[in-house]
């Protein structure tokens, strides 16, 4: 099975398609599949991230968009969540990033209507938005699809208007990605000089990137370019660099695909065991990862190599697999080449009826797409098959059919080899060239000699006068040191005044909290203790008033403990911050013993949810306070009949502790500022507790002291959980 090939060189059929097919997996490279690193993360932020907001529908779509490689059928479920939330809270430009998620999924999958069907409906949307990243993206998808049903000039009309969209806005990546699809396309068009141009371009811009997994790209599709020249040795050089490449980086799609082209490139150069071994290298990626059209591609050359070794029953085996998944892809170029495949198979065993059947569907599914290189090559099978079948009417008319394509194929070969020469002329140009450079520049530095001399005597000039000009530039550096240092002082010596401004109205705030707060709870001990020295109120009287009091006197309790320790923490110097290993589940444990009081006059559950073998690192003390003042606060803003849960996971080298209530909760004005020294302090509990927030002030700052961080998150009459972090103990 022959044809007029590039540069005189044998080249099958199959393998030329098989080979523009491959270009093709390569093509979605704005969206270069994303690690497990980057789900891991964005998968946590979402975990501890429940708002209905348009930062959720970003995440999610960004979360979709990793696994367009690794699994688009779990990319289409969270572009369906994403989708729904970003039309409920009326968020177009999240609507339409969820829909060409559904797009590139379906493109991946193969399902090419589908894919088109949901680019168009989000380019309707950016265009509406006028985003312009939006559309040069989705036009770059659509003519993604277009190349892979084989409209290269369409395609090719829209990489172009894709990177000029691109170009305008600034967005080198995407330049980057439509040179490199721009390049792909010219050469499945055959324009080998332009293709080679427009990838060098690329790969000048991804190095500068320094991205391995898109620099490893571009080697491949280069690699590509001298193959379809028929310079093989030259195409595996670049394969293997884009292999190493694609390894260091763990790119499992990209190894598949670049393993596959390995294979092609050593079938060409007739070292059939290489290339089934990187062709079974490829084809077990490929499997694992699901990709049907990358896995056709494969099945499709070792069928091909099995039939160039005679080994019909293996060669059967495959092509039959390949024909089951060309149907499936809807691919019918594929479908032509597999079944002629197959024809092939038959002839050689003798089987004539049965391969002039599978060469008959082959060429009507051919014509279909116009495939002039596989239906000369099935128009010449189908001639030798009459022939043996002894039916000489119909091997002479498909003999002239042949000759009639193979004319055809002939005059556009000549142009090939036309622009080969020219193309190979006009590197020779430019090696010329950098060698006449060369001897400019040895002529140069003769020239240089000679005025050297003349230079150094102006050099010396030159040192006096800049001794000079040095001289004033110090003195005036000396005038502009002076003036800062001034402006400086100045600048500090107002920021202090500011910070003792705040500090007075902390002091005043404090103090206006102490002379109110103090007088309640120490004139109700003095009124009680009045009461029962003159046995103005019985024993039993006086045992129920007491656990009101003693209430009132725990609260008075952490306050002065609350200020004591805040007082202490604003002393520079002062306080230190002494790490141990801490069991975070008997720490809780006590402070809801000392609390359990309180919590069972509202009747509030008390869970303690932490795992005992759970070890965090800080210093004891503070971290006790800390625990305190959360559960006294969430005791405080829970209502009867109410329910406190305490938790830790750990995360990486952290552990993240949860306080949990389902009390009134919080709006967002006191959300934003239930840290802030600035806040009202006032605020009651919903048994008419008092609260001062300098619990909360002291809980921010002793975490912090420990090397974790505080937040909470809040909605009214839904509860409020704070969530702290420490350390991880590793002694």
């Amino acid at each position: 099975m022959k044809i007029l090939p590039p540069a005189g060189d044998e080249f099958l059929g199959l393998f030329k398609r098989i080979l523009c097919a491959a270009f093709v997996i390569c093509l979605l490279s704005s969206n270069i599949f994303a690690q497990q690193r980057t789900i891991d993360s964005l998968q946590k932020i979402l975990k501890y991230y429940h708002q209905e907001d348009t930062t959720t529908v970003k995440l999610i779509s960004e979360l979709a968009n990793t696994y367009q490689f690794i699994d688009p059928d779990t990319m289409i479920l969270l572009a369906q969540e994403g989708l729904g939330i970003a039309q409920k809270i009326g968020f177009k430009n999240g609507e339409a990033d969820c829909i060409k998620q559904f797009g590139i999924a379906y493109y991946v999958k193969g399902e090419y209507e589908k894919a088109l069907d949901y680019d168009e409906r989000a380019l309707k949307i950016y265009e509406s938005l006028h985003y312009q990243k939006g559309i040069a993206d989705v036009i770059n998808n659509l003519a993604n699809i277009y190349s892979n049903q084989s409209d290269h000039i369409k395609s090719l009309e829209y990489y172009m208007k894709s990177l000029k969209i691109r170009e305008e806005i600034g967005d080198i990546k995407g330049v980057s990605a439509s040179l490199n699809n721009i390049g792909n396309t010219y050469t499945m068009l055959g324009n080998y000089s332009e293709a080679l141009s427009y990838h060098l371009r690329a790969l000048n811009i991804r190095e500068q990137l320094n991205d391995k997994r898109i620099i490893a790209n571009s080697f491949g599709n280069i690699g590509n370019v001298y193959h379809s020249m028929g310079k093989y040795a030259e195409a595996l050089k670049y394969y293997m660099k884009g292999l190493r490449l694609y390894q260091e980086t763990g790119s499992k799609q990209g190894q598949g695909t670049i393993l596959d082209n390995i294979g092609t490139a050593y079938y060409s150069l007739q070292d059939y065991p290489k290339a089934l071994e990187y062709l079974n290298k490829s084809l077990i990626i490929d499997e694992q990862m699901g990709q049907k059209p990358e896995m056709f591609i494969c099945i499709s050359n070792i069928g091909e190599i099995y039939l160039k070794q005679h080994q019909y029953d293996k060669s059967w085996q495959f092509y039959q697999k390949g024909l089951k998944l060309a149907r499936e892809l809807g691919d019918k170029e594929g479908l032509a080449s597999v079944l002629s495949g197959l024809g092939q198979v038959s002839f050689a065993q003798g089987k004539i009826r049965e391969s002039i059947g599978s060469f008959q569907q082959a060429y009507s599914v051919a014509l279909e797409v116009q495939a002039k290189l596989l239906i000369a090559d099935i128009l010449e099978n189908l001639s030798k098959a009459y022939e043996a079948k002894i039916d000489y009417q119909n091997a002479l008319k498909y003999h002239k059919l042949f000759n009639i394509y193979k004319d055809s194929l002939f005059n556009e070969n000549t142009n090939k080899k036309t622009q080969q020469l020219q193309f190979d002329y006009e590197l020779d140009k430019k090696q010329q060239a950098i060698e006449l450079l060369e001897k400019d520049r040895s002529i140069e530095a003769a020239k240089t000699e000679n005025q050297r001399i003349i230079s150094l005597t102006l050099a010396v000039g030159v040192v006096l006068l800049c001794m000079v000009a040095f001289i004033l530039y110090r003195s005036r550096q000396k005038e502009k040191f002076a003036k800062e240092l001034i402006l400086k002082q100045k600048e500090e010596m107002q920021s202090q005044a500011k910070t003792l401004e705040e500090l007075n109205k902390l002091k005043d705030k404090i103090f206006s909290i102490l002379s109110h707060d103090l007088r309640s709870p120490i004139s109700s001990l003095h009124s009680l203790m009045y009461l029962v020295d003159e046995k103005i109120i019985s024993a039993n009287e006086f045992t129920q008033i007491k656990k009101g009091l003693n209430r009132q006197l725990s609260a008075l309790s952490l306050l002065l403990d609350n200020l004591l320790n805040w007082s202490r923490n604003q002393m520079e110097g002062h306080s230190e911050t002494k790490s141990e290993s801490l069991k975070l589940n008997e720490m809780v444990q006590q402070n809801f013993n000392l609390f359990e009081d309180m919590a069972l006059h509202k009747q509030i559950k008390l869970d303690n949810d932490i795992n005992v073998d759970l070890k965090a690192s800080g210093d004891r003390d503070q971290i006790d306070i800390v625990l305190r003042n959360l559960i006294s606060n969430a005791l405080k803003f829970t209502n009867e009949n109410g329910k406190i849960s305490i938790s830790a996971e750990k995360e990486d080298n952290k552990i993240i502790v949860l306080i949990k209530d389902n009390g009134i909760g919080m709006d967002r004005e006191k959300l934003e500022h239930v840290f802030s020294k600035h806040a009202n302090f006032n605020s009651y509990g919903t048994g008419g507790e008092k609260g001062t927030g300098l619990g909360l002030l002291l809980c921010k700052e002793f975490i912090e002291k420990n090397g974790g961080t505080i937040y909470v998150s809040s909605k009214p009459d839904k509860g409020t959980t704070f969530y702290f972090t420490l350390p991880e103990f590793t002694g």
